[in-house]
């Protein structure tokens, strides 16, 4: 036993994640969610003796499945598939694309039946991760109508894959992640934030902030929202952004477009791969995605501050793309980056 319980603390030493005393002695099963990690563990016993299985779920990392026999020897046991081959024949992308699918269903009802299921105390992009790559067989999401008066996206009745808690619990989830990706910049010449801005300041921004992208994503439920429509969507959000005082709260009193697109688009294709709209008519512009993108080593999206610079990345996009739309197109490079 010691050599299992050695193997697991060694595995998650770096983050102080150790197994205790208490579990290898009553050989039960539980979790740790700890350090960003969700790790679900389970004591058994075969034909090669007693071993401890823990499946451990992380948003910076993929999942891992590891059985530890008493004598040290390690098994790798399947885990949630996240990415897949494709082809140039759409047929065959098809079948791929069932056939993994239909692997990573048989993947969750293990898991499910071992214990190793999600509840609600996961850290959310561990819940959203799953739930993401694990969809129901049979199950749509619901087509959503409007008339926009005065409706938000947070208003909307859940697909027919959640409950209405769940529903709301993944819209708080991908708005905290929207806001995480956006407003955390690196580029220390071009930082989101004015120089000193407490941290209730902030809070106060963030807010607002989700209040506004709510009530513009209503606008791309039935879809087919033009390029025109979309950048003045872009610049409404950035100019509400510095209304109300806000303006001195931001570098450069200005909520600059690279930002505002990076926040729109991206939370427009959570909402869109959690079915609650259409697919959105383009993608968020990053630093992975404009490197694919010829001509625009030059463009940073936390500097840029004009429309016209939006406008180029989406015609340049759209050249790598080809046949395919801005939104599957992206969803591509980012997996191939996983």
């Amino acid at each position: 036993m010691d050599k299992i319980v050695d193997r697991f603390n060694r595995d998650f030493a770096h983050w102080g994640i150790r197994l205790s005393l208490d579990a290898a002695k009553e050989r039960g099963r539980g979790k740790i969610v700890k350090a960003g990690w969700a790790i679900w563990y389970r004591f058994g016993a075969d034909a090669n003796g007693e071993y401890l299985d823990y499946y451990s779920a992380h948003r910076m990392t993929d999942d891992r499945h590891t059985r530890v026999y008493e004598d040290g020897q390690i098994e790798n046991l399947p885990t949630t598939r996240t990415m897949y081959r494709v082809t140039d024949d759409p047929e065959e992308n098809a079948r791929i694309k069932a056939r993994f699918d239909a692997q990573n269903r048989e993947i969750a009802a293990m898991l499910t039946k071992k214990g190793f299921k999600i509840s609600v105390d996961e850290p959310g992009a561990v819940q959203i991760n799953r739930f993401l790559w694990v969809w129901p067989e049979g199950k749509v999401p619901i087509k959503h109508t409007t008339n926009k008066g005065g409706l938000s996206v947070a208003d909307l009745k859940p697909g027919t894959y959640t409950t209405e808690f769940q529903s709301e619990f993944l819209k708080g989830e991908i708005q905290f992640l929207t806001l995480q990706a956006a407003l955390s910049t690196r580029n220390r010449d071009f930082p989101v934030y004015a120089k000193g801005v407490s941290s209730s300041k902030r809070t106060q921004f963030r807010k607002r902030l989700v209040e506004i992208l709510d009530r513009v994503a209503i606008n791309y439920i039935p879809g087919n929202v033009s390029l025109e429509d979309h950048c003045y969507y872009l610049r409404r959000l950035s100019r509400a952004m510095k209304s109300r005082g806000f303006s001195k709260l931001l570098h450069g009193d200005t909520f600059r477009v690279g930002v505002a697109q990076k926040a729109l688009n991206l939370y427009l294709k959570y909402l869109w791969c959690l079915g609650e709209i259409d697919e959105p008519p383009h993608c968020p512009f990053d630093n992975f995605v404009i490197r694919e993108l010829k001509d625009c080593e030059e463009i940073n999206w936390t500097e840029f501050d004009d429309i016209k610079t939006y406008k180029y990345l989406v015609q340049q996009a759209e050249v790598e793309a080809g046949e395919l739309s801005l939104a599957e197109w992206e969803l591509r490079v980012f997996n191939r980056r996983q």
